[in-house]
């Protein structure tokens, strides 16, 4: 592709609305993917896509899962690997927009519209690289998932079972997700979901109700409450602010503005009983809530099995739930860390429980989501030869190592031993407004990523 054909390219792919939020009902159409599979038929690529996938049941609509291929020679499987789905746009982010989000808008080298950056651009850098290549050997895979943006379970396991029956995983796993700038991402934190019951235990006794507000705040310029960028020592999260300040009251009532399990609590609302118990009024409270937030107070003090991380562990008690009828709370957790394995979500979950049980408070457990890490060496063959040619295309890159941030699929991939690196275009404002993609940054990494093939492919 030249540099027309790729805008044009890019613009299709953005005009797609892949949007997902299947609690929501909103799924991603296969309209995207057919499209793709179609123009890739025409420079010679083999659809391998699993097929007849449904996520979760039947009655579920089906998220798109593209697998396709060149080549059949003797050498290395090199797969390159994307995702089509998008972060819806809300009612209210859509007035914010100076354009229409699906319509792709060009101004000053950038390319405006929802996905262009995360990550319809890297998609568009692939088959601009491969479409006319010749391949002299190994096998060159494109993988692309429909559920990125919720987590990727109901498409890369099935992806990875596909390239195993047809003795296709490959040794080597190039992302293209966008970044903010130029990086070679070889370590995520990986996350840790999950919710602990228990029950509310309501006393009476005498007192004043007081109530107080506390708010979080990320010190490390983020410009959203994400448990991905919360960094505790730089940061402030409401909930434990609430449980430090409130560790001798007993407590009736929590409330958490966060409506998500990943997003930090902009505010918290805490109802306490304060003053003289002999010259108050009959309050009821909560003997849950109390020694719930008494050790929320101390919960980075748990011991959890991890490894050393540039940015630490983030251990976010994010989401409260209250149904007084039935005197049951619920709070959830999304813990980001370099775990030492795939193993370690139970133990640090069962670290969790018993810091809890130490101050009486029985709980019950509900595990949402388990996504492990990735973490590569930086100096990996894999990333020094991505380094190198993009020294050659005078691409400076920033850091090679960890990014903060949320997971990515390449962990379905190095979970299972094979080495991966993330290297995509310059893009902003990815799940946000007027989304854009540097399309100068597709233009060079065409030539990285074929260059990046002929070296792998050939590798002994």
């Amino acid at each position: 592709m030249n540099n027309d054909q790729i805008i044009e390219y890019l613009s299709n792919l953005v005009k797609f609305d892949t949007s997902i939020n299947p609690s929501k009902g909103i799924f991603p159409s296969n309209n995207c993917s057919n499209f793709i599979i179609e123009q890739s038929s025409k420079f010679g690529f083999e659809n391998i896509s699993p097929i007849g996938y449904y996520a979760n049941d039947s009655n579920t609509p089906l998220y798109p899962v593209l697998l396709v291929k060149r080549g059949a020679k003797p050498g290395n499987n090199i797969l390159f690997l994307g995702h089509i789905d998008v972060v819806p746009v809300t009612k209210i982010e859509l007035e914010k927009w100076d354009h229409p989000p699906f319509e792709p808008t060009l101004e000053e080298g950038e390319l405006l519209g929802r996905g262009s950056g995360d990550m319809k651009g890297g998609v568009t850098a692939f088959f601009a690289a491969f479409n006319e290549l010749d391949i002299e050997y190994g096998n060159l895979i494109i993988a692309l998932s429909g559920d990125e943006e919720i987590g990727g379970k109901d498409t890369v396991p099935i992806m990875i079972e596909k390239l195993k029956d047809l003795d296709l995983l490959p040794n080597f796993v190039i992302n293209a997700e966008g970044a903010g700038s130029n990086v070679i991402v070889t370590k995520r934190r990986g996350g840790t979901q999950f919710s602990l019951k228990f029950d509310l235990d309501y006393h009476e006794t005498i007192g004043d109700k007081q109530t107080k507000l506390y708010y979080s705040s990320l010190g490390n310029d983020g410009k959203g409450l994400h448990s991905m960028s919360y960094l505790p020592g730089s940061s402030i999260h409401a909930m434990i602010t609430a449980g430090v300040e409130t560790q001798d009251k007993k407590i009736i009532f929590v409330k958490s503005s966060s409506t998500k399990a990943n997003s930090v609590p902009y505010e918290v609302e805490i109802q306490y009983i304060n003053g003289n118990e002999k010259t108050g009024t009959k309050i009821t409270y909560s003997k849950g809530l109390t020694k719930l937030m008494n050790a929320l107070a101390s919960i980075y003090s748990i011991p959890l099995p991890i490894t050393k991380s540039k940015y630490g562990v983030s251990l976010c008690p994010n989401l409260i739930e209250i149904d007084e009828e039935n005197s049951i709370g619920i709070i959830t957790f999304d813990i980001r860390s370099m775990l030492v394995n795939k193993d370690s979500h139970d133990e640090l979950i069962q670290n969790v429980i018993e810091h809890f049980d130490f101050f009486g408070l029985k709980t019950e457990t509900s595990i949402d989501l388990k996504i492990d890490p990735v973490n590569v060496p930086e100096d990996h063959y894999l990333a020094k030869v991505a380094f190198d040619l993009c020294a050659q295309k005078n691409i400076t890159i920033k850091t090679v190592g960890e990014k903060l941030g949320g997971a990515s699929d390449t962990r379905y991939f190095t979970s299972l031993g094979i080495p991966g690196i993330e290297l995509g275009p310059l893009s902003t404002n990815a799940h946000g407004i007027n989304e854009s993609v540097n399309l100068s940054s597709i233009y060079k990494l065409k030539e990285i990523f074929r260059e990046l093939y002929l070296i792998l492919s050939s590798h002994t």
